[in-house]
């Protein structure tokens, strides 16, 4: 019986402070003969080989998919959101962004539709923002869906600290949470 762990990506998480390399509980994805599962640190199967494909826990929840559909389940290997969604990202600060019909939108860990399927892209909400992109621009939604920072943006980088990076036009500026402008210059392009 040959199982193959996904350990560079593990690792690469690990190395990222995302997950603790000592916390026994922790679940890692394994694959066996073309479906995926998960398995503790001790590389006892925890959550059977029946996925298309999975992502890592992040938050108590994974993304899984099925059938084409992806969905979450909880660290028991529970579904307890349905596989429902074209495409599925990690949940961070309690929510997920999802596609449906080719756009994106934000669930809540009770997997409630948050902030419609309306942008283009999506971003996870690394502080209490989140960087959308609509019709080509990029610009930043609060977890309302309310637009902060307008999609005018050409690039952004995610807030930290108070601000974040945007580009527009070869000009790069920091912006804060309120979308005003902190520092701008010009490229030298």
């Amino acid at each position: 019986m040959r199982m193959r762990i996904v350990i560079s990506a593990f690792f690469a998480f690990i190395l990222a402070g995302n997950i603790s390399a000592s916390t026994p509980d922790k679940l890692i994805p394994s694959e066996k003969n073309g479906k995926f599962g998960f398995v503790n640190t001790d590389n006892k199967l925890v959550v059977d080989y029946i996925y298309d494909n999975v992502k890592y826990f992040m938050e108590g929840y994974a993304a899984v998919n099925k059938n084409g559909k992806w969905g979450y389940v909880d660290e028991s290997g529970t579904l307890v959101i349905a596989t429902q969604f074209d495409q599925a990202d990690n949940f961070l600060n309690g929510y997920a962004a999802v596609q449906v019909n080719g756009k994106w939108g934000y669930i809540n860990s009770a997997g409630e539709l948050a902030i419609p399927c309306q942008f283009d892209l999506a971003g996870s909400f690394f502080t209490s923002m989140a960087a959308v992109r609509i019709s080509g621009k990029w610009g930043f939604v609060d977890k309302q869906g309310k637009m902060i920072v307008p999609a005018d943006y050409d690039f952004v980088t995610g807030f930290s600290k108070g601000s974040a990076r945007v580009e527009k036009d070869g000009t790069y500026n920091y912006v804060d949470i309120d979308g005003h402008t902190l520092i701008e210059w010009k490229s030298a392009r």
